[in-house]
């Protein structure tokens, strides 16, 4: 084989030299390239993941306030039967210990001034409306 020689800034070198040199940066400059277009697929995988995500995203969304909306009204019917369970619950005890309620003392105390106002006035009470007269009740 013919040896050609070039002269370069540092001297003779070999064609052969040269080649080797060259076919160097080819493959250095082809791997650079081949990492770039990598990051660019991997650029592009991540978009496409992103609008993937950003689906499952919206999806979720969706379920996530059709699911609050469902157990919002389960739980305001839990919490209308629970509170009407406790009033029944708490009647059943007043009952039972003979308590008045608050309604028969509202209805008690607006009954005793009533009085109060007849006895200051100078007139005589009147039988209560829930009470018949004596005479009354017989047919």
């Amino acid at each position: 084989m013919v040896e050609l020689r070039k002269a370069n800034k540092l001297g003779n070198v070999s064609i052969s030299e040269l080649l080797k040199d060259l076919a160097k940066k080819g493959k250095a400059g082809r791997k650079e390239v081949e990492a770039l277009l990598e990051k660019v697929a991997g650029d592009a995988k991540i978009d496409q993941r992103l609008g993937e995500l950003r689906v499952k995203l919206e999806l979720l969304q969706k379920t996530g306030r059709e699911r609050t909306e469902l157990w919002r009204g389960r739980a305001d019917s839990f919490r209308a039967e629970a509170l009407e369970r406790m009033l029944d619950i708490q009647g059943k005890a007043v009952s039972f210990l003979g308590v008045a309620t608050r309604e028969q003392v509202e209805e008690l105390q607006h009954e005793l001034e009533r009085l109060a106002k007849r006895i200051e006035n100078g007139q005589k009470a009147r039988p209560s409306k829930k009470s018949a007269p004596k005479g009354e009740g017989k047919a």
